[in-house]
């Protein structure tokens, strides 16, 4: 039984040789690896023998992006999706947000243009995560390519993208959109609403050259272990229709959710 088989059979509840294997690691568990002796460099996907593999979707602004500042201990970036990121070097720790793209309603007018699929321009896709994204993306072209060898390695591929949650705050800015959602639920929705629909154009576009995942893998922290963040009644008011209209595209597409 080869991977994907096993992670499809798994999502099925229907019978597998074995738990399929997938994880991530935080950056200082590698370095803390690599000073017991796991070889540096290595793949921990093929060295414990993951049985999913990932491409990144690229549902952001497209924004310049650039290093601002290194003092060796943090680096400050701008990053595509418009905002400012202070990050310690070679650990994962909570990030510094600010100078978030859009101020208000004017600055979303004049920037959501942005974030419309222009099939001419490099892909919305790569084999490198999305997160923090500093290098140029890759043509269609080669984006076929990398996934061509993904798909080779018989393992279950996902995509992973930020949802209309986390993909909007990024730009907005997290308290911002707390307060938006309270006091401009419409606009709110019209944000969650482009990156929703960038996102599905990007799928659509991949379908047509060949570029076909398994499943795609969410990111959109919206809630704690204590329930939402925000009411039920503003969830389901929001974002449970782009949720719907991702999930039917997904379901038509036998693309698992």
């Amino acid at each position: 039984m080869n991977s994907r088989t096993r992670v499809r059979n798994a999502i099925e509840r229907r019978p597998v040789d074995r738990v399929p294997r997938y994880d991530s690691f935080w950056e200082d568990t590698i370095e803390a690896w690599v000073a017991q002796g796991y070889p540096r460099g290595v793949d921990p996907g093929e060295f414990f023998g993951f049985d999913m593999t990932m491409m990144g979707v690229d549902v952001s602004l497209r924004l310049e992006q650039k290093l601002l500042r290194e003092d060796g201990e943090y680096r400050t970036v701008r990053d595509r999706h418009g905002v400012t990121i202070r990050k310690a070097i070679g650990k994962s720790r909570s990030l510094e947000c600010s100078d978030h793209a859009t101020t208000g309603r004017e600055a979303w007018e004049k920037l959501k243009g942005r974030m419309r699929l222009n099939p001419a321009d490099k892909a919305r896709l790569d084999t490198r995560s999305y997160f923090l994204h500093m290098e140029d993306y890759p043509t269609w072209e080669q984006a076929r390519a990398q996934y061509d060898r993904l798909r080779a390695t018989e393992k279950y591929v996902v995509f992973h993208s930020y949802g209309p949650w986390e993909g909007t705050w990024r730009h907005r800015g997290y308290s911002e959109l707390m307060m938006d959602v309270a006091a401009d639920p419409e606009w709110v929705h019209d944000m969650g609403r482009t990156l929703v629909t960038l996102l599905i154009a990007t799928l659509e576009h991949g379908l047509k050259v060949g570029i076909r995942p398994d499943a795609l893998w969410l990111v959109d922290d919206l809630a704690c272990t204590r329930g939402l963040l925000l009411s039920p009644r503003s969830w389901r008011a929001i974002f449970k229709p782009l949720y719907a209209d991702l999930g039917r595209f997904l379901k038509a597409n036998d693309i698992s959710f």
